[in-house]
């Protein structure tokens, strides 16, 4: 949900509530300002039939006395007067029905009695009109009784409106005061929630950012608590973090391979003064021995002439299988010169495997190590040999030898490739070796296929070594292709 939907849901709740509340409160002051209309109603019209019967009963008297047209004029109206506020009498006041129909009743035998004896004056029946106007007195009484008693009735449900009335204002202003502290804690627990939602996810980002500032690209992944802008925000923070470790990763990765490159290039160049110079002076030397019919040293010059030439040149650019088993061959070769028979090279190469991508000088350095930590010192049967196959999409390389084997806590130290600048080159024999250590190797290998744990170590002392490269076939073949189309 949006920040802006939030906040328009938040206010439209609260108008709805605030107008809901103020509805029922106009509402119920309707209801109690229509109920004591009723009851002023109902003591004004009762006091308006007393006082009109008590008007009539006058204008007849001073009519009687005075013989106004006037006066029986307003007696005539009067009269009129009450009858239409006598209609009113069932229809205003609902209760003590019985008492309202005998009081109207009344109000009726009043006009009539007034009337006979008006009709009596006139006629100068003096004897009707005196029984006629008694009569009219007493019922006159009796309906001012019957007011009197009526109007204490309504006094008395005034008094109990009023009490409920009291009672109804009292909760109305407990009600406003709730609803006036439910609308600030509601008010003020959406603005707590509201602004933490937006200061917490704030507050992890600037954190997250003051980590990448200080260089910390590996830290802990904003948590995305919200689903609105903020938590897009968020979301858009992290991947950025991961693109820039994966980009440091890459750097640093590209760094220790040119550094690796370089040390490789360092350790195996006993002398820069002239490399091409030393080829041409090795070829020249070689065919001159050729021609002097000396074709062994021909041959081991040439070998000399070909390995150094794979160990200094394209250092920068990966090989194939193939081409490293060439520069081992040469190797070999003048190494069985020096030896002769006390030790035999042999190959089990699979013909799929031979484009297999790997770092320049992979295997040299390897072999060389079997050579002289495992089978230099056996005065005859060493045997050094390099097969491969293909086995659960990984290429399989065995370097192994029947040599004197490797102590187990060293094989520990050796794959656990420590930093370069102290490997372990624990020989004093690295005249004639390209001082290329094991760790180099697997770090290049880490390096090259993006991947840990491709060597493995398999020794006992006494019984031989088996190095083991475990390459992933399909990145091996997208780096055949680099090598081919290089």
């Amino acid at each position: 949900m949006h920040i802006q939907t939030k906040l328009m849901t938040f206010f439209i709740v609260l108008i709805l509530f605030m107008n809901g509340v103020a509805y029922f409160l106009y509402q119920g002051s309707q209801d109690t300002i229509r109920q004591y209309d009723i009851l002023l109603e109902r003591f004004f019209l009762l006091n308006e039939v007393e006082q009109t019967t008590e008007d009539v009963y006058q204008n007849l008297k001073s009519y009687i006395i005075n013989k106004s047209p006037e006066l029986l004029q307003e007696y005539k109206d009067g009269r009129e007067e009450l009858r239409s506020l006598q209609e009113q009498l069932p229809e205003k006041i609902d209760r003590n029905q019985l008492v309202v129909e005998n009081y109207s009743n009344m109000i009726e035998s009043f006009l009539e009695e007034s009337d006979q004896a008006l009709k009596a004056y006139q006629e100068e029946n003096i004897k009707a009109y005196s029984a006629r106007m008694i009569e009219a007195e007493e019922v006159l009484s009796y309906l001012q009784e019957t007011a009197l008693t009526l109007i204490n009735e309504e006094l008395s449900e005034y008094d109990s409106f009023y009490k409920s009335l009291v009672v109804h204002n009292g909760f109305i202003e407990k009600m406003r005061l709730a609803v006036f502290a439910f609308t600030l804690f509601a008010s003020l627990l959406f603005a707590f929630w509201f602004s933490r939602g937006i200061t917490r996810p704030i507050h992890d980002l600037a954190h997250a950012a003051r980590e990448i500032a200080s260089g910390k690209f590996d830290g802990e992944k904003v948590p995305v608590q919200t689903k609105d802008e903020l938590g897009f925000l968020t979301e858009t923070f992290n991947s950025m973090r991961d693109n820039i470790q994966s980009l440091v990763t890459q750097i640093k990765q590209k760094s220790e391979m040119k550094r690796l490159m370089k040390e490789m290039e360092l350790k195996s160049l006993q002398s820069q003064v002239n490399p091409h110079f030393l080829f041409n002076t090795l070829n020249m030397i070689a065919k001159t021995s050729y021609i002097e019919d000396a074709k062994r040293t021909s041959e081991l010059i040439e070998a000399v002439s070909t390995l150094l030439r794979h160990n200094l040149t394209r250092l920068d650019q990966p090989t194939t299988l193939q081409e490293e088993l060439k520069s081992v061959n040469e190797y070999m070769f003048i190494q069985q010169a020096r030896f002769g028979q006390r030790f035999t090279y042999e190959e089990d190469i699979h013909p799929d495997t031979k484009g297999t991508a790997l770092p320049v000088l992979t295997l040299q350095p390897l072999v060389e190590n079997a050579f002289i930590h495992g089978i230099e010192d056996l005065e005859a049967g060493g045997v050094i040999r390099i097969s491969s196959r293909i086995k659960d999409g990984r290429v399989l390389i065995d370097i192994q030898d029947n040599g004197v084997g490797i102590h187990e806590e060293k094989v520990g130290k050796l794959l656990a490739t420590p930093d370069h600048d102290e490997e372990l080159q624990e020989t004093n024999r690295s005249g004639h070796t390209t001082g290329i250590g094991l760790p180099n190797i697997i770090r290049r290998l880490e390096l090259f296929y993006e991947r840990e744990e491709l060597v493995t170590i398999h020794s006992q002392l006494g019984n031989g070594t088996t190095i083991r490269l475990q390459l992933p076939i399909e990145q091996a073949e997208e780096g055949y292709d680099e090598v081919a189309n290089g």
